[in-house]
């Protein structure tokens, strides 16, 4: 550490030992952690609904209309952030450094990494737009058919 008497050893040790507990005590307050909050509906913030109204104990009702418009919705979104992609590709395959020196092609590259970075986000807002789709598409079809089956019930319950 240091000679006898210089004061570097006792300097480096208290160093060590505030180090050791501000480690205690991140340990300690990760500990204590409660589970983080749920994230906020993000349709509700957007103002979105689906159409769906409870309906007593039976479940909800399904407004095929707004059903469509949230589909046609997501379909637009896919639709948009698919040209995005391919349009940042584009643009991270056109950069080119305006002088051979380090820091060009260094702020060059740097920009190819950020214009490809921000085409992964759009490909992944596609493919999670795509999910949406096929799951509102999937509970549309559900919806109509137990819609039809129930409406097909009553009406053979109400010949009766």
């Amino acid at each position: 550490m240091g000679e006898p008497g210089d004061g570097r050893g006792t300097q480096a040790e208290a160093e060590i030992a505030r180090q050791v507990k501000t480690a205690n005590a991140d340990t300690n307050l990760r500990a204590n952690l409660k589970e983080p909050p749920p994230p906020p509906n993000v349709f509700d913030q957007l103002g979105m609904s689906f159409g769906a109204t409870p309906a007593g104990g039976a479940g909800y009702r399904i407004d095929p209309e707004a059903l469509a418009a949230q589909i046609r919705t997501f379909e637009d979104l896919r639709s948009r952030s698919r040209d995005q992609y391919y349009k940042l590709i584009n643009a991270a395959q056109g950069v080119t450094p305006p002088s051979p020196d380090a820091p060009a092609v260094s702020q060059a590259q740097a920009t190819r990494v950020s214009l490809i970075k921000a085409a992964d986000h759009n490909r992944a807002i596609s493919m999670y737009a795509q999910g949406l789709l096929d799951a509102l598409r999937k509970a549309n079809g559900t919806y109509r058919q137990v819609d039809e089956d129930t409406g097909s019930l009553f009406e053979k319950w109400s010949a009766r």
